[in-house]
């Protein structure tokens, strides 16, 4: 299984938008990347389950186990179309992977990614207004 199944049905409801799902993606996919290139966060491995610390994770069971029985094969489906589609797509800045921090809602406006995660900060991470479409 492509470990970003797990990732992109643990963060993000199947129910959004197929381009939204497309994006988590993308960011998931370069978070990982990014990490796996950048050293390891832990002794034993590059990244781990914990959403609190690197990204959440389910295996297809569990997933399904939280889903209603009718929705099951087509919510699976549309996440992995989601991860299948956007193959080898990752977000780059000055030809390297990005950092790339996510959230669930900006309120509004993010906030620069010193302010949350301290450090020096990211040229390529400050802060906007943000809109929701209708």
């Amino acid at each position: 299984m492509n470990i970003l199944y797990g990732v992109v049905c643990a963060e993000m409801p199947a129910d959004y938008e197929v381009e939204a799902l497309k994006a988590q993606a993308i960011v998931a996919r370069t978070y990982t990347i990014y990490h796996i290139k950048n050293g390891n966060k832990h002794e034993n491995a590059d990244l781990c389950d914990s959403a609190s610390c690197c990204q959440a994770w389910l295996t297809k069971e569990k997933r399904f186990e939280k889903w209603e029985y009718s929705q099951r094969e087509s919510n699976w489906g549309k996440i992995t179309d989601a991860v299948n589609s956007t193959k080898g797509k990752i977000i780059t800045y000055q030809g390297e992977p990005i950092n790339a921090f996510f959230h669930a809602n900006s309120g509004g406006i993010t906030e620069n990614v010193i302010d949350v995660w301290g450090g020096t900060g990211y040229d390529y991470l400050q802060a906007v207004a943000t809109s929701r479409r209708k």
